[in-house]
């Protein structure tokens, strides 16, 4: 029995779309996780989502292409954040 709406494919089934977007890089992709965790676990998730997302002068950058693009990024995160969480 297939579904009517997508006929040979089986009901239940998802399909996803492809993109030729490149993958990020597993590295890349575990740092992006740690500080998201880290940030949502200091701050909550609302000031978390602000603070990675947002431009950070101190930084030089917003802070989730920072963490995500370096261990070095990641590791002056992580001291950020430990900075704000503290005021």
């Amino acid at each position: 029995m297939t579904d009517a709406a997508t006929p040979g494919r089986a009901p239940g089934k998802m399909s996803f779309r492809k993109t030729k977007a490149p993958k990020m890089a597993p590295d890349c992709a575990r740092r992006q996780g740690e500080i998201t965790r880290l940030a949502f676990l200091l701050l909550g998730r609302e000031k978390a989502i602000a603070f990675l997302n947002t431009e950070h002068l101190g930084l030089g950058a917003r802070p989730l292409d920072l963490a995500t693009a370096s261990a070095a990024g990641q590791a002056s995160v992580e001291a950020e954040l430990g900075q704000v969480s503290c005021r």
